[in-house]
């Protein structure tokens, strides 16, 4: 049995009326065979391997959504499969070929995406070295086997090891990538004299705030290059403090500089940039 997969948008072609095999359909069905058409479309969409059972539970569940009897379900479906051919089936299970053609593309963007957040992450988060984290001397104590033991007021409570951060940990490197982007809007900024407290609070932004680093680098970007925000985020302590005003500002700025047209004459580079 086929597990639903969790919803979300799909596009499909909106001059799909005209495709010559949609057109026949219509021809029998009229234009309550192209509504029946794309909701059962919508429910192959919502399955892990993109396929319905074309008898039993299938129909039942096909008839349900379309409001009519199992009999009017499945000759409906017949029909789409081997009088229109608009879906392929082999004999049990029935599928869209263009539907799994286009979720097969999306999610190959998705990763594609994934994967270039995760490299620009990286080359992010590594630019930076020229600030020098020092000597662990602030807010710490060394104790006696040589750890690092957290000063009293610190947010300790399951937090990772007490163990100072190493140069490339990724929170020390986001520590450096900030230092570098205060500097670079303010050269007399004064830092700390060490960054363990703030991988500390990066850490926490990761592990109990649930953001992720590519997030982080996001908004980053876009703080240091707002007049406002570029002042006044100087720490990781702020940055936290502050993140959903700055999440929703950025976002809302993202959606100003969206293209003012239709999604449909929306070129594919701007497609592309929303994801679509």
């Amino acid at each position: 049995m086929a597990h639903v997969k969790e919803a979300y948008y799909f596009s499909h072609d909106f001059n799909a009326s005209d495709d010559p095999k949609i057109m026949a359909m219509m021809n029998v069905y009229g234009v309550e065979g192209y509504g029946r058409f794309w909701l059962i479309v919508e429910m192959l969409g919502q399955q892990s391997d993109y396929r319905l059972k074309r008898y039993g539970w299938g129909i039942d569940a096909i008839a349900k959504a379309l409001l009519c009897d199992a009999n009017s379900a499945e000759k409906f479906v017949n029909d789409c499969i081997e009088k229109f051919e608009l879906f392929r089936s082999d004999g049990e299970f029935f599928w869209s070929e263009s539907l799994i053609r286009r979720m097969q593309m999306k999610e190959k963007k998705r990763q594609q995406k994934i994967e270039a957040g995760r490299k620009g992450a990286e080359k992010r988060w590594g630019d930076g070295d020229a600030i020098t984290p020092p000597k662990q001397d602030d807010g710490t104590a060394i104790a006696k086997n040589g750890k690092v033991k957290e000063s009293k007021g610190n947010e300790n409570k399951g937090t990772r090891s007490s163990e100072p951060y190493s140069d490339d940990a990724l929170e020390m490197r986001m520590s450096r990538y900030m230092a570098k982007r205060i500097k670079e809007s303010y050269s007399g900024a004064r830092l700390p004299s060490n960054f363990n407290k703030w991988c500390q609070t990066f850490n926490r932004l990761m592990r109990i705030d649930g953001r992720t680093p590519e997030e982080i680098g996001k908004v980053m970007e876009w703080v240091y290059q707002d007049d406002f925000w570029s002042t006044n985020i100087r720490s990781p302590d702020k940055l936290r403090e502050k993140w959903d005003t700055l999440w929703l500002q950025m976002h809302r700025k993202h959606k100003q500089d969206r293209p003012n047209k239709p999604i449909e004459q929306w070129t594919r580079e701007e497609r592309e940039a929303e994801g679509i």
